[in-house]
């Protein structure tokens, strides 16, 4: 007997080899089966010929047994691999199921569904399954709830067919959504609980089936399941609620406030679940967290609290969650209740800062984490607390010094020679002012680099559309330019702008005083300096801020006490011995610095100098007078005595170093021989040599350009 191959297969091979390797793979397959004896061999094509034939005589037949036992031969058949390809070719197949289905026994119908759930799993019998009114059919049985198999198999039907537009449309008409809504408040069999879940996933991909399925608070029952007994049942809600558009109304996010789905999240992600489990409780926290109501709601309902107990202890967790739940905790700062619950738990406000030097080599994380600092710096008490007690100037000059200036070091190195390497390192360890050495050592070792990927949307998004201060670096209309996000400066060199930034706002005059003068820091306005030196385009914020820490009036006494003549000199200049003084101010550079210090176009530009030696003589020009213009003023030059005079006050040098560069001739003669010994005490000092020389420097060239001639004398 001759094997038919399959309907619509195509033609086998003409060679030998072929044929028996398709004879292999139709036995692997079972397409052919032996029927009442071993010797009787019958191909699947009539295996399902047969089958349907038997459907057909016994539908019209009284024996509701003969029916039954017809269609449980058939329904194994169905759950076949490629089992619509033997059954497309019976146009009456359709037909016959639907005439099944209308007979008055629940045996039957159920069977019947369950066939017409099988058949549909293949997506190639959609369309056939449209040509009839089985959609309607079903739709009506649903509304009787009380047969909890009929509703259950309706269901896993519906959910097989519903991938499409055109089927989801007719089960809306029907008016499904009210009876899945009754489905899911009464229904307590978890089978049938599942199959509707499931269907109503399917469903809510379309936005007009949305709508009717919250107006039937099919969201809010579906939450409700996600406190059910059966771990099948409850990852199926959560992938209901994943899978929810929640984005596009209101209703949507209602319901699940409702539904207590943060607190069902954070029952779940505490406990030791399974990793599928705890996946799609993170995802669907993710999603959730988007949204300025929703993280408005998790901070009430303690999440900021499961989220701090979460990153403590994270020896159950995989880096990948551990790193995900700071960045949760740092998307939940952009609400205003937020904040104020962080700022009131120093354990909370502490998570920012401690991660700070724990992933300081992944830049995508550290931008996070300041784009979260940066979200309090408009409020003056967070401030207090972040200068006062975190230390916030000093984890700044960190990650300049192991974030932002290493790469230039790094780029300088590879165009100097040894020599002048070793030169600049060793000014380099002249110009640390503030750090313990053993403390270095410390947070060295506790700099430990990530290798995994972290650049999840919304952590991306965050950091992206957040803008954090008052210079909103975009091109004026007027200039008729149309800036690309690329060119701006801010964008390409994030991580050392969100720094910048930060350091901006305490800058500002509209900064309480007793702030900003931690900005008169010598570490960090040497780190400024230097950035400034050795970057071919710097931010201009880093320009600004020491521009800004020259101008404040109400400073002044701070000012004084930084050295900043020496600093400049020291920082822009490799070799500060044959440094030469002479530089006239001419028009072009001052333009270009006010661009730097005033304008937005500073920002996407790439300002061209004639000279780039220009550029930092300009810039130290500009400070040089703000100092000059701030010191020589009575309540300057009293403050200057008093410091020196002071017995209690033991650091003078750096008063002395800023007076003998700026301090017209007449009040440096009174500060160095007659008001106070300021040249006894400079005279004094050899714990810094080359301090020394570039005072003594100073004060000889200056004595040789005086009109008194008693100064030099002096």
């Amino acid at each position: 007997m001759s094997i038919s191959p399959p309907p619509f297969s195509p033609p086998r091979s003409a060679t030998n080899e072929e044929d028996n390797n398709d004879n292999v793979h139709d036995d692997d397959d079972d397409d052919d089966e032996y029927i009442d004896s071993a010797r009787t061999l019958i191909s699947s094509f009539d295996l399902y010929k047969n089958a349907i034939d038997r459907l057909r005589s016994s539908v019209s037949c009284q024996s509701i047994e003969q029916q039954q036992n017809s269609l449980e031969h058939f329904k194994p058949l169905s759950t076949r691999t490629n089992a619509w390809l033997y059954m497309r070719i019976h146009d009456d197949l359709f037909s016959i199921l639907l005439d099944y289905l209308l007979i008055e026994n629940l045996s039957i119908q159920s069977t019947v569904l369950s066939i017409f759930a099988n058949i549909a799993c293949e997506q190639a019998s959609h369309e056939q399954i449209f040509e009839t009114n089985l959609i309607d059919i079903v739709c009506r049985k649903v509304v009787d709830t009380s047969q909890i198999d009929i509703t259950n198999r309706c269901f896993r039907l519906l959910g097989n067919i519903c991938t499409v537009e055109d089927a989801a449309r007719k089960m809306i008409e029907a008016d499904l959504t009210r009876s899945m809504g009754n489905v899911l408040r009464v229904c307590t069999d978890a089978a049938c609980l599942h199959s509707t879940i499931r269907c109503s996933r399917k469903l809510s991909t379309y936005a007009f089936c949305r709508d009717r399925m919250l107006d039937s608070m099919c969201l809010l029952s579906i939450c409700k399941q996600l406190f059910a007994e059966k771990v099948a049942l409850r990852k199926e809600a959560m992938k209901a609620v994943l899978e929810w558009d929640i984005d596009s109304s209101d209703r949507s996010r209602s319901q699940l406030r409702e539904g207590e789905i943060f607190r069902f999240l954070i029952t779940t992600m505490e406990g030791k679940s399974d990793k599928e489990y705890r996946h799609i409780a993170f995802r669907l926290l993710n999603n959730l967290l988007r949204y300025s109501d929703m993280r408005t709601e998790f901070g009430l309902r303690n999440g900021l609290d499961f989220l701090l107990n979460m990153i403590h202890n994270h020896q159950y967790q995989s880096t990948y969650e551990h790193l995900k739940c700071i960045g949760l905790f740092c998307v939940c700062c952009q609400e205003t209740q937020n904040r104020r619950l962080i700022k009131d738990d120093m354990n909370k406000l502490e998570i920012f800062f401690n991660y700070l030097e724990k992933y300081q080599y992944r830049s995508n994380f550290l931008d996070l984490l300041l784009t979260a600092i940066g979200q309090f710096i408009y409020d003056e008490q967070s401030l207090i607390i972040f200068v006062k007690q975190m230390q916030f100037i000093e984890r700044m000059c960190d990650l300049l010094e192991s974030v932002v200036m290493i790469k230039y070091e790094n780029n300088e190195k590879r165009s100097l020679g040894d020599d002048e390497q070793d030169s600049i390192r060793r000014k380099r360890q002249k110009t640390k002012h503030t750090t313990d050495t053993q403390q270095q050592q410390q947070q060295q070792q506790q700099r430990i680099p990530v290798t995994i990927e972290f650049n999840e949307s919304l952590f991306t998004e965050f950091v992206e559309n957040t803008h954090l201060d008052d210079e909103r670096h975009t091109l004026s209309s007027s200039s008729g330019q149309i800036a690309s996000t690329n060119t701006n400066i801010e964008i390409r060199r994030r991580t050392e702008a969100l720094i910048f930034i930060l350091l901006s706002k305490l800058s500002y005059e509209t900064t309480d005083k007793t702030l900003r003068r931690f900005l008169y820091n010598r570490r960090l306005v040497s780190l400024l300096l230097r950035y400034i030196y050795l970057c071919d385009e710097p931010n201009p914020r880093a320009i600004r801020i020491i521009y800004r820490l020259t101008k404040t009036l109400d400073c002044t006494e701070y000012l004084i006490d930084l050295g900043l003549p020496y600093l400049i000199e020291l920082n822009f200049y490799s070799n500060i011995y044959i440094h030469d003084y002479n530089y006239t101010i001419n028009n072009d550079d001052q333009y270009l610095l006010n661009i730097l210090l005033n304008d937005n176009r500073a920002f996407f530009q790439r300002l061209s100098w004639t000279n780039e030696e220009n550029r930092l003589k300009t810039i130290e020009y500009t400070l040089i007078k703000n100092i000059e213009n701030h010191i020589n003023t009575p309540y300057a030059i009293n403050e200057i005595v008093r410091r020196l005079n002071d017995t209690n006050l033991d650091d003078k040098f750096y008063i002395m170093l800023t007076s003998v560069a700026t301090l017209k001739e007449h009040h440096l003669i009174s500060i160095l021989f007659e008001q106070s010994l300021g040249y006894n005490y400079l005279s004094d000092q050899s714990n810094d040599e080359r301090a020394c020389f570039w005072a003594f420097r100073t004060l000889v060239r200056r004595c040789a350009s005086a009109t008194n001639r008693t100064y030099i004398n002096e």
